[in-house]
């Protein structure tokens, strides 16, 4: 779900110097001076379909196996669950195809806490409760995006005690 809904949606970095980003899927190398601001778009690099099969498609299980690389997008090293040093899949793992949590010195510092916790919390959820969804497609809960995404209308839910 963090692939496909980052928890921020963009990050911004400002280069400290003067560099060429590589080619990869553009029709040419950019070159950015030094104090340029640079605008990551997470959400959509996360579903860039050169290096995501089926890009639009939650599918926990494409993290199983390596994907990608030098065929799939020039200079990409790819992903590759060996490479993974955490709770998840990071940028390490996905040569920085792959960022929910930003990367590099300015990561966020929370997140193997927030992946834990999460985890922690939805499995004593599940234990005890059900839940069925009472909006039947992502168009009907709508989606905010600023500074994290969240929902238009809430996310409406019938909770039912597990064995009652």
């Amino acid at each position: 779900a963090l692939r496909m809904y980052p928890a921020p949606p963009s990050l911004f970095r400002r280069a400290l110097a003067s560099d060429t980003l590589p080619r990869g899927t553009a029709a040419a190398e950019v070159p950015i001076g030094r104090g340029t601001l640079i605008t990551i778009q997470t959400a959509m690099l996360h579903r860039n379909p050169h290096v995501y099969a089926e890009p639009d498609r939650f599918w926990p299980e494409r993290w199983l196996e390596p994907f990608g690389g030098e065929d799939a997008v020039p200079g990409w090293k790819g992903y590759d669950p060996a490479r993974v040093t955490g709770l998840y899949p990071n940028e390490i793992a996905t040569d920085y195809a792959f960022v929910p949590f930003a990367g590099g010195e300015y990561k966020c510092i929370g997140d193997q806490f927030a992946m834990l916790e999460a985890t922690i919390v939805l499995a004593m959820l599940l234990q005890r409760y059900s839940f069925e969804p009472l909006q039947k497609s992502l168009d009907e809960v709508g989606l905010d995006l600023a500074a994290t995404i969240h929902t238009k209308r809430g996310l409406r839910m019938r909770v039912r005690e597990r064995g009652a």
